[in-house]
């Protein structure tokens, strides 16, 4: 903590805790480990009803790439259409910030989640800090420090620093990423068959349950295959081997702009975990006819759900080989090659 920054937190600790026992908010916390810091963070977003608003330095992946604190904000942005986070960037995105999960998931959710590097003339100091909604704000005086103060109930300090926050939030522009290019998000869907019924996912968007594949991103590092094996387990409870391609799509959302580039494999499913908790927001996995989905084609989350349905049906498939990985440019891989259609069921 740097000189002047100890008594800066001294003196906001001393006047919340005249107003605590007044009776009127909460105590505030001292902070002085990374492991208090996480803590506060991942119970200060639990309490967000409609905006998470963060001031950081490069994103902070210790701190905002912590699987505690991103099972957190997936549940609050799946819990409400209008659940909104607002992050501002004392400064440009370096390798590190370019590559966090944070930012993946702002270029996800483009409606519900936005960037913005605060603008030079506005920034006011080097702190770090996440307030929830107007009441809760976990706040360190220097970014790069632990040391810091969190209040879960503190309405007077909270709204200090927002009133701050919305300032150079209002003076900024959001994020621009020109200089990477444009990109689509990739994706894994598995279709999986059983008895003339598909294994689907019944799952909370914005705050409408739809229905859709066992899809997901994948991650970096990861193979398609084993992307496709993992969404399935997480959100199905359901262990699957794919089988084939059944093939590739491109897609742009019209409601946010964003393009998806999905990979469709034909998996056979093995054994259910039964018990196994569900990820976040998936409210239950159906085994579904197609009649089933079209007759709740309102429900869809999107036109690839019975699209890749019917290039199954139709026989549509293709060698695992065509989505083969490359780990290592000295890795001989073989020729990929595609196998004509089938007529398998």
């Amino acid at each position: 903590m740097q000189p002047g920054e100890s008594q800066q937190v001294i003196d906001t600790l001393a006047a919340g805790e005249v107003l605590a026992r007044a009776g009127t908010e909460e105590p505030l916390l001292m902070l002085t480990s990374f492991e208090e810091v996480l803590a506060a963070t991942v119970r200060a977003a639990h309490t967000a009803k409609r905006v998470l608003s963060i001031y950081t330095s490069q994103l902070e992946p210790q701190l905002y790439e912590d699987k505690l604190f991103l099972d957190v904000l997936k549940a609050f942005l799946l819990a409400r259409s209008y659940s909104r986070v607002r992050v501002l960037l004392q400064e440009p995105l370096n390798q590190a910030g370019s590559n966090s999960k944070l930012l993946a998931m702002s270029r996800r959710l483009t409606t519900y989640m936005e960037l913005r590097p605060v603008a030079p003339a506005l920034r006011q100091k080097e702190c770090g800090m996440l307030i929830a909604d107007d009441k809760a704000i976990v706040y360190r005086p220097h970014v790069h420090g632990w040391d810091g103060i969190a209040g879960f109930n503190h309405t007077s300090v909270a709204r200090l620093h927002l009133q701050q926050f919305d300032q150079m939030w209002m003076g900024s522009t959001p994020l621009r990423e020109e200089h990477e290019g444009w990109r689509p998000d990739l994706t894994v869907a598995t279709i999986v068959a059983r008895d003339g019924l598909f294994l689907i996912v019944e799952e909370m968007i914005g705050g409408r349950l739809v229905l859709n594949q066992p899809a997901g991103h994948v991650e970096n590092g990861e193979s398609i295959l084993d992307a496709g094996i993992r969404e399935t387990l997480e959100e199905t409870a359901w262990h699957v081997q794919p089988d084939h391609l059944v093939g590739t799509y491109l897609w742009r959302n019209p409601r946010n702009g964003l393009t998806t580039l999905r990979f469709a494999l034909a998996a056979t499913a093995l054994s259910e975990e039964s018990g196994r908790q569900l990820d976040r927001g998936i409210v239950a996995a159906h085994w579904l006819s197609r009649e089933q989905l079209l007759a709740n084609s309102h429900r869809l989350r999107s036109e690839l759900v019975l699209r890749c349905i019917d290039d199954w049906l139709s026989g549509q498939r293709f060698d695992l080989r065509a989505v083969a990985r490359l780990q290592d440019r000295t890795v001989t891989e073989p020729s990929l090659s595609l196998i004509q259609p089938t007529t398998e069921r």
